[in-house]
């Protein structure tokens, strides 16, 4: 019966701290949580390349080239918060493909310019990947020497405007 007590307990101290929360971080936290579980899904079933022409049909219209290029500010870290947020309290663990993905995407559609970077890093007998997201060259959801630990796709961003215009990748 203790069990029952402290999960009761536990989920009236997340709603408690989710009502401190601003309406437009509740929006963007409860965007983050559906998004993440969909998005692993959508990952493992369909793949990359189907995963971003969906989200793309899901843009509302918003194209990358209306973005902003802006330096990272209130708005987007507040984005990065949201859904660092979402996937530590979520249903999902996801990774930082997904976290990344659903970061990008967020900050699109409120027209803020934002690179999604994938990277790769040999340790040992083994190679490692990693994704984050960059805005205005500054890292908003790992540390800021991620770039130096992993060396990003150099062509990811062009195959994504690619990708978002309906046109193949070449």
């Amino acid at each position: 019966m203790a069990w029952w007590k402290s999960s009761i307990s536990n989920w009236h101290r997340k709603l408690s701290t989710f009502l401190t929360l601003s309406r437009p971080e509740q929006t963007l936290l409860v965007k983050a949580w559906l998004f993440l579980p969909l998005i692993a899904a959508g990952l493992r079933l369909f793949g990359f390349r189907r995963c971003l022409r969906v989200m793309a049909r899901l843009e509302n219209g918003v194209a990358a080239h209306d973005a902003e290029e802006v330096p990272p500010n209130g708005p987007a870290l507040r984005t990065a918060r949201m859904v660092q947020l979402a996937a530590r309290h979520g249903i999902v663990r996801p990774s930082c493909l997904e976290r990344s993905l659903v970061l990008w995407w967020l900050l699109l559609q409120q027209k803020m310019a934002a690179s999604l970077r994938i990277g790769t890093r040999r340790q040992k007998d083994r190679i490692e990947a990693h994704a984050w997201v960059e805005m205005a060259g500054c890292v908003l959801n790992d540390s800021q020497d991620v770039g130096r630990r992993f060396r990003a796709f150099s062509g990811l961003a062009e195959a994504m405007r690619r990708q978002r215009a309906g046109r193949k990748p070449a």
